[in-house]
């Protein structure tokens, strides 16, 4: 009996740390796919901001840099692990995509926004910052989450890539889109440029290289890159340019590229082929970047000689 009287009490900041940590977890849990302006939509934005929130704390937090070696259940990093363990990826980037084919059904029809709105007691205007609300806080959070190899193990590359090209092609369709966020930097069609990055950052990890290079020419990733990066360089902050730059770097190393699979047109080529001027710049500015950015380089060069 004494050694019960004489037990150690627990410590409340651990009791503190376990009730927060069972909250994410449920948190997490509750993401699922529902259809997009509805009042079960509505409430999930409100909750993916708070997940959000914590998985970008998470990201600055010490020992949570990108290790090679290092598994994501060996760093702090809880919101992360926990979208894995739950299996909440692939229910978010479902939920990601019907959004964004709810974004291209409004610029078709911007009626629709205003009929959506009555309904959730909110004025059009507070819907789209409701909208905004949710395509940066759950697309921030999927960038956190594909940092990490054990995400992109998990992840369907089809339907991963097919809402890259997505996003791009909207907005190359639609350049005024981007002027409509109060955030650039966190619009869909900016934040997929890290996706790809992230993506090559653990290609060779990966073991299906072959498969995902097919996926990139048949969606037609680096001309969509290239054409984006070079039709809003106004509007991208330097560090964004930068990621996109060294992405398409990657692409363009990687041993089963083919400039001739991915530019089939003139078209494709010209706005490619500028990019030379932007690298040249970032090298300029940045010679660290001269190697790494030297496989784009010589492959913008190369098409400026075909346009």
């Amino acid at each position: 009996m004494s050694r019960y009287l004489h037990a150690k009490k627990p410590d409340p900041t651990d009791v503190l740390a376990s009730d927060l940590s069972d909250d994410l977890r449920n948190q997490i849990r509750s993401i699922s796919v529902f259809p997009p302006l509805s009042p079960q939509w509505v409430a999930l934005a409100d909750r993916l901001q708070r997940i959000c929130a914590i998985a970008l704390m998470e990201q600055h937090l010490p020992g949570a840099e990108r290790n090679a070696g290092v598994t994501i259940w060996e760093v702090d990093k809880l919101a992360v692990r926990f979208m894995i363990e739950e299996a909440r990826l692939a229910v978010s980037m479902r939920s990601l995509s019907e959004y964004w084919q709810c974004v291209e059904n409004i610029q078709a029809n911007p009626a629709q926004l205003e009929a959506a709105a009555g309904p959730l007691h909110m004025t059009p205007a507070e819907l789209k910052a409701k909208m905004e609300q949710f395509e940066s806080s759950l697309g921030l959070l999927l960038e956190c989450v594909i940092q990490h190899v054990e995400a992109l193990q998990t992840l369907d590359m089809a339907s991963f890539l097919g809402h890259v090209k997505n996003c791009l092609h909207f907005v190359l369709q639609h350049p005024e889109h981007l002027a409509g966020y109060t955030v650039v930097d966190k619009a869909q069609p900016v934040v997929v440029l890290l996706y790809v990055y992230d993506l090559f950052s653990h290609i060779e990890e990966l073991r299906n290289d072959r498969e995902i290079m097919g996926m990139l020419v048949d969606h037609d990733i680096l001309p969509l890159m290239g054409a984006f990066v070079q039709q809003h360089q106004a509007r991208l902050k330097d560090p964004f340019k930068q990621v996109a730059l060294q992405a398409m770097a990657m692409i363009a190393d990687h041993e089963l590229f083919d400039p001739a699979e991915h530019f089939k047109t003139v078209d494709q080529k010209r706005p490619f082929a500028l990019l030379k001027d932007l690298c040249d710049q970032f090298v300029g500015a940045h010679p660290d970047l001269r190697a790494s950015l030297a496989p784009l380089s010589a492959l913008c060069a190369q098409l400026r000689t075909q346009v």
